[in-house]
């Protein structure tokens, strides 16, 4: 996910929507910054971003389906974002979201946030 200006580590890394279009309905989510987090391993040690996450419906949904209403007001949504080098572009290091069932967790097994330079110094 591309920063623009100098992509420093601050609050505007989450002032943006994100328009998605799955092929069969349109939404938006919606980020905003909720705090800085060290994180160790998967490749990464450093400061994260954390961003809150809405889910905004914008067409073809049917808003009294029970699945609709739950994630429009679902406030259980974040992604911890991770800086790729220097350039302005962060990458996924975790995304939460809340579910009826429980708390959906996706990770990267691993990250090479170097792109293989250090297994060449090696």
């Amino acid at each position: 996910m591309p920063v623009p200006g100098k992509g420093g580590q601050d609050k505007s890394v989450c002032k943006r929507k994100i328009p998605i279009f799955d092929g069969w309905t349109r939404f938006d989510i919606q980020l905003s910054y909720k705090e800085m987090r060290d994180v160790k391993g998967r490749g990464y040690d450093g400061k994260v971003i954390v961003c809150s996450a809405r889910w905004i419906p914008v067409a073809g949904h049917r808003p009294s389906v029970a699945s609709v209403k739950y994630m429009a007001k679902n406030r259980k949504m974040e992604a911890w974002l991770a800086p790729l080098g220097s350039g302005g572009v962060y990458v996924p290091y975790r995304v939460e979201m809340g579910t009826k069932n429980g708390t959906l967790v996706v990770e990267p097994r691993k990250l090479d946030i170097n792109g293989g330079r250090d297994q060449a110094a090696r």
